[in-house]
């Protein structure tokens, strides 16, 4: 038994050699397979000097994406070029029914209503008889009609009344509103007829063009109305608006949107598109509006630039030099 036990020891100690040489010479080889990066590396740094420091903080500023995962993650790119600069004044108002939508029908002659053929919330067109009258001077019947096609908003006019020289219907035409924003001649000049306008409504971008400039006698400003179609009854009275007002427009040789701006190091500039790479340029701006900037030079007309989600190339970049100082 004991040389049995003897022999169960050493088949034991042999095995766990083996393994330990054997894990002893993976680790070996890895460390082998790594040794010569890393001379090659200091070799690398030691041959080019201060020259490498350089190509270094150049390489921090840009890095290397594939078309398909650039598209992925909605990195767009567009060729630079001329565009407009325009300078606008904000504005803000309501929406509002013209007078000229809104029609109060009353009897032509006092009489007694017979019969009344439209009711409230009813949409009627121009010329539909709204009721019929029996005149108290001749004793005939005469039909009155609606003047304006639209909406009955009102109803006063019940079979067996007298019409004396009141209100029947109201009658509202909304398939067209107004915009009527508030301008104030000192924080808002410039502003006159026919000039685009930028408007917000509901979250949704409206453009159309200043109609009216309309002064008030008892209001420090000016009223600027703007007719907009409502065929889809979308838009309500009521409801608020905020505008720009566009007061010039002025055509440059290189303008690009201000999204695609980004700022590294202190400085502001655009990623330049070539191939796969993708290379920061810091430029000097010029004029600009709430949208687009002018571009005096770092980018010149034709280049390539991320136009769309630029922060992610940004990012992108940030992230290797973050991996880099570790």
């Amino acid at each position: 038994m004991n040389i049995f036990k003897s022999l169960l020891s050493g088949v034991a100690l042999c095995f766990l050699a083996t393994q330990f040489l054997s894990t002893s010479s993976f680790i070996a080889s890895l460390s082998a397979q790594e040794a010569p990066a890393e001379h090659a590396e200091d070799a690398h740094h030691d041959s080019d000097g201060a020259n490498g420091h350089e190509q270094g903080h150049e390489e921090s500023h840009s890095t290397s994406i594939s078309a398909s995962a650039a598209q992925a993650a909605g990195v767009a790119v567009a060729q630079a070029g001329p565009g407009v600069i325009a300078q606008t004044v904000t504005a803000y108002g309501r929406l509002a029914v013209g007078p000229e939508q809104i029609s109060h029908v009353r009897a032509r002659f006092t009489g007694i209503i017979r019969e009344v053929n439209a009711t409230l919330g009813e949409t009627v067109e121009a010329g539909r008889q709204l009721a019929q009258v029996q005149s108290n001077e001749s004793l005939s019947s005469y039909a009155i009609t609606a003047p304006i096609s639209g909406t009955v908003l009102e109803r006063h006019a019940n079979a067996g009344e007298v019409t004396q020289d009141q209100v029947l219907f109201t009658i509202v035409d909304f398939d067209g509103l107004w915009a009527e924003l508030q301008i104030f001649s000192r924080s808002q000049p410039g502003v006159t007829v026919g000039q685009p306008v930028h408007m917000m409504i509901n979250d949704e971008r409206i453009d159309a063009r200043v109609d009216q400039l309309i002064p008030a006698l008892d209001r420090p400003y000016l009223t600027a109305r703007v007719n907009l179609a409502n065929t889809n009854a979308q838009l309500m009275p009521g409801e608020l608006v905020s505008a720009d007002i566009e007061v010039s427009r002025q055509s440059l040789p290189l303008v690009i949107p201000k999204q695609a701006l980004q700022t590294l190091e202190g400085q502001s500039g655009v990623f330049l598109q070539q191939g796969d790479e993708y290379r920061f340029s810091p430029v000097q701006t010029g004029a600009e509006d709430h949208r687009n900037i002018e571009i005096i030079s770092g980018l010149e007309p034709g280049d390539s630039y991320v136009s769309e989600n630029s922060y992610l190339i940004k990012a992108d970049i940030q992230k290797s030099q973050a991996e880099h100082s570790h």
